[in-house]
């Protein structure tokens, strides 16, 4: 009964990801007292699910290096229940976070791998997570990134994200200005 609740509180009721943004002060709030509630359970799958998500928000509020505790704790816990979409989902949050404390090389890594694991699972959200975001942190190499954008793009269309379309759209349009691709990125942009 526990596990159905932390599950109906945290998952059933919850606004779509493209919502989050707007109450991210607000998800920590209940993601927090949640993890609190239900740290008994741990590692419950409806638990490892919660604290994967609240190292996302923490992690999106800017506090990469407590997000990368998070995700620590969650990942090996994880792994160890064979949760492969919680792995996903941390791998590619860990990724990033190790990508803003300046650990890109280690970051983009597992953003590629968590692609991967995505890709084998048939999780397309997790999958264009990863491209989206490695073509944001690939931004030394500005042809690099814009290719990951550009795939970003299709498969954020494909699946009709628009949330991801926008956000691609304004990071690939940057680098192809960079590129010297000016008709591409004014179509992007238009």
């Amino acid at each position: 009964l526990q596990l159905r609740v932390v599950h109906a509180r945290t998952f059933d009721e919850r606004p779509p990801v493209e919502n989050l943004a707007a109450h991210m002060e607000r998800a920590l709030e209940l993601l927090e007292a949640g993890s609190a509630e239900f740290a008994d359970l741990f590692p419950a799958p409806p638990v490892l699910h919660l604290e994967a998500t609240l190292a996302a928000v923490i992690g999106h509020l800017g506090d990469p290096r407590r997000s990368l505790a998070t995700t620590d704790r969650v990942l090996e816990a994880a792994e160890l229940a064979d949760e492969k979409g919680v792995v996903v989902r941390v791998l590619n949050t860990r990724g990033a976070m190790l990508c803003d404390i300046g650990r890109t090389y280690e970051g983009l890594a597992l953003i590629d791998a968590a692609g991967r694991l995505a890709e084998a699972i048939g999780d397309q959200q997790e999958a264009l997570r990863a491209i989206g975001q490695r073509g944001a942190y690939l931004g030394g190499d500005p042809r690099a990134a814009l290719e990951a954008e550009r795939a970003a793009l299709e498969a954020a269309r494909r699946m009709g994200r628009r949330g991801f379309i926008f956000v691609n759209a304004q990071n690939a349009a940057e680098d192809a200005l960079r590129t010297c691709e000016w008709t591409w990125a004014r179509r992007m942009l238009d």
